[in-house]
């Protein structure tokens, strides 16, 4: 029993072409000393090609006594399945050369990673076809017209893994995808076409791969603590992959399409040069590990061969509100500005430079930004449309102009005390917006805060303005909606200066759920909810508020927000309400959009309790004009 290896990659150019397995049979060789002749029948166990399995060979060698070259005839099986036969021929006078046909029907194709591994991964699936292998004195050439069968492929720095059933043609130097159409995971189309060029040894690669897709996945790496990018983008567009060893240059101009999310954390940007997109390395080199040493590949690469292949990338992407866009402001705390919106983004990087830049404005429609107070409650807030977050060359820091809402329902009482009922006669619940601004650069932002009464009364704001005259009793105010979703009482009114039951049940309460809105939101983009309770008041006044946020986008075009709660001891004797907002976008790009809307009345002001209903379109368009004059 003998290793494969010993003695047939005696003919190949080293590395070009491995061949493995356990060699067993018989041979018998007679008239040696007249006409010699020669024939075996050999049995080769575990075959494999680069370090693949390709199954078990069964083959007869003979010597043809006319011209002294071996003949060779084989068949590869897995199994009791036939998966290629194999016609081959060593001269071995003259020029000794020697050629092996191989005709491959359904055999593995994972061999090909031996030459891919740079720029294609994971490559599996099954080959037909011809495949001719042939050589002189350790140089080998292989040439092949080949059928790929459902093959799979991961291309490393996207994460996206595509598959194609169609031609590959091999010649002596290059390997050819002329036309092809590769389909992602979910079945949408890439169109392709390209080649790879080398060195008659498979080596010195040179490539050029052009790339089509059409509302297909483009990004799909799956979120890791610490990365700097993530999510599941569909795009279509324009991608192009060229380069060589030294250097491979990725450009893309892309739209983004269907149900896409992509997430963008601000504080790892600056450690882009720890994600090695691409490493070429030289397989001889490899060769020369020893068994012991095998297990420590991945740090021999790097550490003793050839230098890593230089990166460059530069993407021109136009978002578009299908595509949900995360800014990580926090990733500890969770802080995290998650919308839809639209905008041009021009992305670059350099793995030399170890730079990533970003240059571009993305106007903000809809969404839900996190914010932390104290670093322990988080509170999510839901943007404003119009707001903007623009890149002028450094990732990690954006300029802001982002306004955000969180609205709570709170007690006049807590605020005016005895004399609430000079200011609200029917109910003293009403629901009060804590709004924050964030503007300037995102290393040191300007934070402002406003409150506001939704649909209240003129009077009641201005009663409530009376109160809340200084922005040292703003901020507070503020701090006790977002901690405990209630007003702050003023210290001449209050009777107590300790924090109360109810305060207490509405901190607990909502940090609980806050936590629950925060699980919710990783385990879908399609659903999320929110949800509080809160208590008002002692013994027989206790009157107690449970209420669930939910918005659900079911397809690309349709959100449907809501609002909905039951009220214990509720004075307008209307213990439930519920409000239900609907927005669907007649165009890809939202400038034209229908809105209707169901809400209870009630829930915003004094008034009796009843419901208002609307229906509305929507035309949106972002200019700049009139255009600065040309100086001349």
């Amino acid at each position: 029993q003998l290793e494969a290896g010993y003695f047939i990659n005696l003919l190949l150019a080293e590395k070009a072409l491995t061949v493995q397995g356990k060699v067993t049979g018989w041979a018998k060789a007679y008239s040696l000393f007249s006409t010699p002749a020669f024939e075996a029948d050999v049995v080769l166990k575990d075959a494999g090609l680069n370090g693949y399995p390709i199954g078990d060979a069964v083959g007869k060698m003979t010597l043809d006594r006319s011209n002294y070259n071996i003949l060779i005839d084989a068949d590869f099986t897995e199994g009791e399945k036939q998966v290629a036969h194999l016609d081959g021929l060593v001269e071995t006078m003259g020029d000794k050369r020697w050629g092996l046909d191989i005709y491959p029907d359904s055999i593995s194709a994972a061999f090909i990673n031996h030459w891919t591994s740079g720029f294609l991964t994971d490559i599996a699936g099954r080959a037909f076809g011809e495949v001719h292998v042939f050589g002189k004195e350790k140089c080998t050439w292989v040439t092949a017209n080949a059928y790929a069968d459902s093959i799979g492929l991961t291309i490393p720095f996207t994460g996206c893994r595509y598959y194609v059933s169609d031609s590959v043609f091999l010649d002596s130097t290059s390997i050819i995808f002329p036309a092809l159409t590769l389909h992602d995971e979910e079945g949408n189309e890439v169109f392709l076409d390209g080649r790879l060029e080398h060195n008659e040894y498979f080596a010195d690669f040179k490539f050029d791969i052009f790339a089509q897709p059409k509302n297909a996945l483009v990004f799909n790496l799956p979120y890791k603590q610490g990365e700097m990018l993530s999510g599941k983008t569909y795009a279509s567009g324009e991608v192009r992959i060229e380069g060589d060893e030294k250097l491979v240059n990725l450009t893309a101009n892309a739209v983004s399409t269907g149900n896409s999310n992509f997430r963008f954390n601000v504080s790892s940007a600056s450690n882009a040069s720890d994600n090695s997109f691409i490493t070429f390395y030289n397989h001889n080199d490899v060769g020369r590990l020893e068994d012991d040493e095998e297990d420590d590949l991945g740090s021999f690469l790097h550490k003793d061969l050839a230098p890593a292949t230089r990166f460059k990338m530069a993407l021109n992407v136009e978002v578009q509100p299908n595509l949900l866009f995360g800014l990580v402001l926090n990733e500890r705390t969770g802080d995290e500005i998650k919308a839809r919106g639209d905008g041009a983004l021009t992305i670059g990087y350099d793995d030399l430079t170890n730079i990533v830049t970003m240059v571009g404005t993305y106007t903000i429609q809809s969404g839900t930004m996190g914010f932390t107070v104290g670093n322990m409650i988080r509170r999510d807030f839901t943007l404003v449309d119009g707001g903007q977050i623009v890149w002028s060359g450094v990732p990690e820091l954006p300029l802001l102009d982002v306004t955000a809402n969180y609205t709570v329902t709170a007690s006049l009482k807590d605020l005016f005390g005895s004399d609430v009922t000079s200011v609200a006669t029917s109910r003293t619940n009403i629901p009060v917006t804590t709004s924050i601004n964030l503007t300037g650069g995102l290393d040191n932002p300007q934070i402002h805060f406003a409150l506001s009464l939704p649909q209240s009364e003129q009077e009641i704001a201005d009663k409530v303005k009376t109160i809340i005259n200084t922005d040292e009793m703003l901020m507070r105010q503020v701090i006790y909606l977002l901690v405990f979703s209630r007003f702050y009482t003023p210290d001449y009114m209050a009777t107590t200066t300790t924090v109360g039951t109810n305060e207490m049940y509405s901190l607990v309460s909502s940090t609980i759920t806050g936590q629950i809105n925060n699980w919710l939101g990783k385990l879908t983009n399609v659903f999320s909810m929110g949800f509080n309770v809160r208590k008002d008041g002692q013994g027989a006044d206790a009157a107690y508020e449970a209420e669930a946020k939910f918005q659900l986008q079911p397809v690309d075009r349709l959100v449907i927000n809501g609002d909905i709660g039951y009220r214990y001891n509720d004075i307008t004797n209307r213990p439930f309400f519920g409000d239900v907002d609907v927005e669907y976008m007649l165009t890809k790009n939202g400038k034209f959009r229908i809105k209707g809307y169901t809400h209870m009345v009630d829930k915003y002001s004094l008034r009796q309790a009843s419901t208002i209903q609307g229906i509305g379109f929507v035309f949106k368009h972002d200019f700049n004009w009139p255009k600065p004059k040309k100086k001349k």
